[in-house]
């Protein structure tokens, strides 16, 4: 995924340079007449997500227009708002769908993670800060900050797919490393909470300072990680 921060060129290489990164960008569909199959329809949905996406995160919201976005991709206007109602409706699923995503690649490998939980706990923490400092992690919430008055449906979305699910992870690990190791917590969703708060509330506060670096993250979550970790008897 590319930055908002297009690089301007002038001349014939930086319309080259242009073209390439647009081409790259674009999703690998090709409509075909008649019925489509399961996998075309597949392909359909996620063409759109990509084509949006794409839109939504190198130009802004303002930028897509729905009947653009069918014509670039072949497909009726029909096709496009039987799925996504409205531009609001598509950014949404552009959100659910590219959020899901991270969370899913990151889970992928959560078999690798030590059974210990304050080692768990520090890993989730750095996994957390380090995608939040990545471009297309700033871009996606520059384009929220933007737009989240305009479009308030998108706020459950970040919610559900982001804060809900990070908790209900980070809480069940806690549940299940107190049942271990038989010491008792009896707030894990609380802990879960202050962890998760803590960490985007520093975020937050520091990228409006300075550039951060995943060394910066992982040198917070270090330490917000032995903090919580310190005081597992009240947990």
């Amino acid at each position: 995924m590319e930055t908002c921060d297009r690089a301007t060129s002038s001349g014939d290489d930086g319309r080259e340079r242009e073209g390439r990164v647009e081409k790259a960008m674009k999703p690998n569909f090709s409509p075909k007449r008649g019925r489509p199959t399961a996998a075309q329809v597949a392909a359909i949905d996620q063409a759109i997500l990509e084509t949006a996406r794409r839109i939504f995160f190198t130009e802004g919201f303002d930028a897509l227009a729905m009947d653009a976005v069918a014509a670039e991709l072949g497909i009726s206007k029909g096709t496009l708002y039987s799925r996504h109602q409205s531009k609001e409706a598509l950014l949404c699923a552009v959100i659910k769908d590219t959020i899901s995503g991270w969370s899913d690649a990151s889970a992928s490998t959560d078999h690798l993670l030590p059974p210990e939980i304050g080692a768990r706990l520090l890993e989730y923490m750095r996994r957390i800060g380090r995608k939040a400092i990545e471009p297309e992690a700033q871009i996606l919430n520059q384009l929220w900050q933007t737009v989240r008055f305009r479009v308030p449906e998108m706020n459950a979305v970040f919610h559900e797919v982001g804060f809900a699910r990070v908790i209900e992870v980070i809480s069940t690990d806690i549940s299940a490393a107190a049942e271990r190791d038989g010491i008792a917590a009896t707030n894990p969703v609380g802990v879960a909470e202050i962890l998760y708060s803590a960490l985007t509330g520093w975020l937050l506060n520091q990228e409006r300072v300075e550039e951060l670096t995943p060394a910066d993250v992982d040198d917070f979550a270090q330490r917000l990680t032995d903090l919580v970790m310190a005081a597992r008897p009240v947990w």
